[in-house]
């Protein structure tokens, strides 16, 4: 198994939720919670905050906010040896 992305918005109105995937185009699947009820379940602490979950379904890593090309380079890192570890 490969990679699998999910953007989750939590934008309360779906005019703004629709602008920004028309405005950006994530090249990823996308839903919408308005109601927050993923966010109150993970107890996300920021916006935008990444979980990284390795193929047994383990969060392994979280990113709380964004924090630019450092950001971008420790999560390309982490992506990239979980995907290097053998399957089960």
């Amino acid at each position: 198994m490969g990679l699998t992305v999910l953007g989750v918005s939590v934008d309360e109105k779906k005019a703004a939720y629709e602008g920004f995937i028309r405005k950006y185009s994530p090249p990823f699947a996308t839903v919408r919670d308005a109601e927050h009820r993923l966010v109150k379940r993970v107890q996300a602490p920021k916006m935008p905050t990444t979980y990284v979950v390795d193929r047994r379904g383990v969060v392994r890593y979280v990113h709380e906010g964004y924090h630019g090309e450092t950001s971008d380079k420790l999560l390309r890192e982490q992506v990239q040896g979980l995907l290097a570890e053998k399957a089960d």
